[in-house]
């Protein structure tokens, strides 16, 4: 967890913008630089304006820098129409890949490497999502368990794979995955919760081809107009303020 806190850029309007601290992070954090930055984890340089799309981000981000490298402007955009959706004073910008490296040439990727191998090489220790969640109660969804049987499968049949075909590459005796006496005793030990979800309404599909932004919207729109509650939740820091200020725009409150 301290290896991704500390992998964050912060930009603030008005600030100097280090150059040489950003191209450092973006390399170690994992983006990739395009001619467009469309997908998350892209990022594109055109002279004093730098687009990015953080990792997990809703909507790319547009940096406007002025001629001595200061921040003149933040704002997230639209990729589809390219226009302004939200004027930013602060982003913290966060990693694009698992493998964040501080120091490449110490864990330099190996063409047959897969992400596993990789954070396996990358991290001395890596923390479960039972060590991060510490005593969160935890609901499980019905079927869980024949889903994890099943995931066990795969994980099993893939380990045996690479012993098969890949002897060449000398094995690792720690793995990214739990083993099933280890999962079982973080279950075990883990608080439940139960969720009563019956009178639930099931959620229509909101994604539409260019046109997923608006669905969102006109759905949250609806549901406040028949009096229900709308929660907001999840995303970055970024996509939540877009988030919200489109919905106070639309006169939408949760």
């Amino acid at each position: 967890m301290a290896v991704i806190e500390n992998s964050r850029f912060e930009l603030t309007v008005g600030k100097p913008f280090n150059r040489g601290a950003f191209e450092e992070f973006i390399r170690n954090a994992g983006y990739v630089e395009e001619g467009v930055a469309d997908d998350p984890g892209e990022f594109a340089v055109r002279d004093e304006v730098i687009d990015i799309f953080p990792a997990g981000g809703t909507f790319p981000m547009r940096i406007v820098l002025s001629d001595d490298d200061r921040v003149l402007e933040l704002r997230s955009y639209d990729p589809a129409t390219q226009r302004t959706d939200n004027l930013l004073e602060t982003v913290v910008v966060g990693p694009a890949s698992e493998a964040i490296a501080y120091h490449p040439e110490t864990v330099a990727a190996k063409v047959s490497d897969s992400m596993e191998r990789l954070l396996v090489r990358t991290y001395e220790t890596m923390p479960t999502v039972f060590d991060i969640i510490g005593d969160a109660r935890v609901a499980f969804a019905p079927g869980t368990e024949e889903r994890v049987a099943q995931y066990w499968d795969i994980i099993d049949d893939a380990r045996q794979a690479r012993v098969t075909f890949a002897a060449s590459d000398s094995p690792s005796s720690r793995s990214l995955y739990l083993s099933r006496e280890e999962w079982k005793a973080c279950l075990d030990n883990q608080p439940r919760a139960e969720l009563d979800l019956r009178g639930g309404h099931e959620l229509p599909s909101l994604y539409e081809p260019l046109q997923t932004h608006k669905a969102v919207l006109e759905f949250a729109q609806k549901s406040r107009q028949d009096g229900r509650k709308v929660v907001v939740a999840g995303g970055d820091a970024l996509s939540m303020r877009s988030a919200a200020g489109c919905l106070e725009r639309r006169d939408v409150t949760s």
